[in-house]
């Protein structure tokens, strides 16, 4: 039986809200925790393009170090990078 979230599931990757509060919830980690902890778990939704709104939000919100943080991440996940968009985010 397939779940009745499947479909949500797969739209997560490109809403603003969710991707938005990814980016709050990478501000709130403590100084010395790394983003993998937030990104890890939802990592399975994520896709090409994804993560560049929660790079661009985390420069809005003044955290430039997790914004950085989040593009090296991406970086090592090969489903996510190479990609374009959030390149441009990390440098905006």
């Amino acid at each position: 039986m397939v779940s009745s979230r499947a479909p949500m599931d797969k739209k997560l990757y490109k809403n603003p809200t969710f991707l938005v509060g990814l980016a709050r919830e990478i501000s709130r980690l403590n100084p010395d925790d790394d983003v993998s902890i937030i990104l890890g778990k939802w990592v399975h939704l994520l896709r090409k393009g994804s993560l560049s709104m929660t790079i661009k939000e985390l420069g809005h919100m003044g955290c430039p170090e997790r914004a950085l943080q989040t593009f090296g991440w991406a970086q090592n996940q090969p489903h996510l990078f190479p990609d374009d968009w959030i390149l441009a985010s990390t440098i905006e």
